[in-house]
């Protein structure tokens, strides 16, 4: 979790003081997940970067730290022009050099085999960027942002938005774009990967998530499969455990993009992201008029 403390002046700037960046193991015996907060102080500019990455498979920990490291040497004073004034251009960037060096060092772990590096596993990323008044945040994976504001003598009068964008395998958007990326080989009005609910008796057991239709609409299996038991629930959020897995083989993702994973690519990582950006200014005063607000980030 990140918390800042935001202040509106009179000039309508906003000033941030960084709090701290937390982790939870969760069910896992190792801890993957990595993350940061920092600021950068130029002149009267106020950026912050928070940073969420975790990690998945025999090498989930080292691909997590490569995406902070990576980020910390590529998002800083040296390159505050482009923080300025390129802050997408540079977000694509970044993403693009960490998969490159997430692939480097997982070739040094294996040696010179690529059949190893398919065994080595992967990572989520979210990137949340905070230039002046704008925020920027780019992601792969299901590490979501959550932007929470609060008025602090009203705890209760919240104001949420989830700053990421899904890449769930219940998101029908994501597989029509899988589909467009590669079809099956059989039949393709379907993607070549599978989109379905892991069952407890094994990935041979599982659900599809969605029935195409007649007119190229899809029909959610959601409603049947919790009925049914025929899949659980992965998280505290009531999620269900869905993935997508390559025909015939028994390897799985909970998540439609990634950085690693490389016997899923192409399909899974999306070299050119769709970023989001919010107006700071415009979205706090709609709701509110306080001059300080307390602002959180969750992932």
């Amino acid at each position: 979790m990140a918390e800042f403390i935001l202040t509106q002046t009179q000039s309508q700037s906003f000033e941030f003081s960084c709090s701290s960046y937390l982790h939870d193991i969760g069910g896992g015996r190792i801890q993957q997940d990595n993350g940061c907060i920092y600021e950068i102080k130029h002149e009267n500019n106020s950026i912050v970067i928070m940073v969420s990455a975790d990690g998945h498979g025999k090498y989930g920990e080292l691909a997590s730290s490569i995406c902070v490291e990576e980020i910390q040497k590529t998002i800083n004073i040296s390159n505050i022009d482009k923080i300025l004034n390129k802050a997408h251009t540079l977000l694509e960037y970044v993403f693009k050099s960490i998969q490159k060096e997430i692939k480097t060092q997982f070739l040094t772990k294996c040696g010179d085999s690529e059949k190893q590096l398919l065994l080595c596993g992967g990572t989520t990323l979210t990137i949340v960027l905070i230039v002046n008044d704008t925020i920027y945040c780019a992601n792969v994976g299901d590490s979501d942002a959550l932007m929470c504001i609060q008025e602090p003598t009203n705890i209760s009068d919240t104001l949420e938005c989830v700053l990421n964008g899904n890449h769930s395998a219940e998101n029908e958007h994501e597989w029509r774009r899988i589909r467009d990326v590669k079809s099956d080989l059989s039949n393709s009005k379907l993607p070549f990967l599978n989109f379905q609910y892991e069952s407890l008796k094994g990935i041979q057991f599982s659900t599809n998530i969605f029935e195409l239709n007649d007119n190229d609409t899809l029909t959610s299996n959601k409603e049947l499969v919790i009925e049914q038991n025929l899949s659980y629930f992965k998280n505290v959020k009531k999620e269900l455990a869905s993935m997508v897995s390559i025909p015939n083989i028994r390897t799985k993702l909970a998540m439609t993009r990634s950085l690693g994973d490389f016997h899923l690519k192409p399909m899974v990582y999306l070299v050119t992201l769709k970023l989001k950006h919010i107006l700071l200014e415009s979205f706090l005063i709609k709701k509110h008029q306080q001059k300080t607000m307390i602002f959180y980030v969750l992932f």
